[in-house]
């Protein structure tokens, strides 16, 4: 088992923020609670180098849909990694790979592990069953599963638009984006895409870009996006959808975060505070926040419509991707009882408790009445 440290002691059942690290570390956190635990990398050290081996570097982070008792961590190496939230240590680990190259992507479905590789290589795992594999073209850079739709999951790289595969058919993807038409200049315009996000309850996909766009697909209504929108002068690394669908909250590659309406692709407003990279965003599905993490080392909670930065902590390790456990913090429940249980005064009881006050007449109007006498 790997060791844990832990700061400012935090204990395990204070958990709700999970981060992956460069460096192959697992960290615990909180989203009101000072302190982390930091889980080691289940990997063996280099001897010539007293860090973690590069190839642990934690790439891609997962739940099993429908439950939290599992994490499932992908390492740059290929390595995946079961870890129990509940003991907190890791309980498995398996090479899907083979040590040739990189794993970018990571989902599981009820039992069946979905796994993309840099060269494309798109493996579903079942638990009993045969593995069936199928290439999703070169240079993928990332995968996104849906989580409403068993074994639906979408793919995209440099030179690779937008595909969407359904794991019970791997031969063909049941969508291939189009790209857009050519620029003002009839220059053709090239495909990078960086991140991926499904919306809920429906069939639309947004899509950030290496070139700085923000892309709006319906996979039932045409090949090419809805809109393309630009956002900053550096790479979109980091999505997430708001849960009931209607923000897109986007992160790039100098620190920037910003919220859009999913619907039109307008900015409604950004985040401040942030200096390196963003790596990852997720929204709480049931608390009005937003994490983020990056390269600087920080994770933020904001508030999520007012911006408010609730809570920003260093943790010693650049952050590559971060998961929520869902449950809900011990200080927002509180909270919410406390509104529930304290009625307000009504206003005409508070009328009628003020004092009443009578003014002195005014000695000017006296005045210029005797002069009218």
């Amino acid at each position: 088992h790997a060791p844990c440290k832990m700061e400012d002691d935090l204990q395990l059942h204070d958990v709700n923020v999970w981060i992956g690290t460069t460096l192959g570390a697992l960290k615990g956190a909180s989203l009101t609670k000072k302190g982390s635990i930091i889980y080691q990398s289940p990997f063996p050290k280099d001897e010539h180098d007293s860090h973690v081996i590069k190839p642990a570097e934690i790439q891609c982070m997962c739940w099993d849909v429908g439950s939290r008792d599992m994490l499932y961590l992908g390492h740059k190496s290929g390595q995946v990694s079961t870890f129990d939230t509940a003991k907190g240590q890791y309980v498995a680990s398996c090479d899907v790979t083979g040590g040739q190259s990189t794993l970018i992507g990571l989902t599981r479905y009820r039992g069946t592990l979905v796994t993309c590789t840099e060269e494309g290589v798109l493996s579903f795992w079942p638990k009993d069953g045969k593995k069936s594999e199928t290439l999703a073209g070169r240079d993928v850079y990332c995968m996104c599963g849906n989580s409403q739709v068993d074994l639906q999951v979408a793919t995209g790289g440099r030179e690779n638009d937008l595909k969407v595969w359904d794991g019970n058919c791997v031969k063909e993807p049941i969508f291939t984006a189009k790209n857009v038409k050519p620029d003002k200049l009839q220059l053709r315009v090239p495909v990078w895409v960086r991140s991926l996000v499904f919306v809920p309850d429906s069939t639309l996909i947004c899509v950030g870009t290496g070139h700085c766009q923000i892309r709006l697909y319906d996979i039932r209504a045409q090949r090419r996006p809805i809109y393309s929108t630009e956002y900053g002068e550096s790479p979109i690394t980091a999505m997430d959808i708001q849960p009931d669908g209607r923000y897109l909250f986007v992160g790039n590659g100098s620190g920037r975060m910003g919220k859009f309406e999913v619907s039109s692709g307008k900015p409604v407003n950004s985040f401040k505070d942030i200096s390196g990279s963003v790596r990852a965003i997720k929204c709480h599905s049931s608390e009005p926040v937003v994490v983020a993490c990056g390269l600087d080392k920080f994770f933020r909670v904001y508030q999520r419509d007012t911006r408010k930065l609730l809570k920003k902590e260093y943790m010693r390790l650049e952050l590559n991707c971060l998961l929520l456990s869902d449950v809900e913090p011990d200080e927002f429940s509180s909270r919410k009882e406390s509104e529930r249980t304290e009625e307000p005064d009504s206003c005409d009881e508070l009328w009628e408790s003020m004092p009443t006050i009578i003014e002195p007449a005014n000695k000017r109007i006296k005045r210029i009445n005797k002069l009218t006498d």
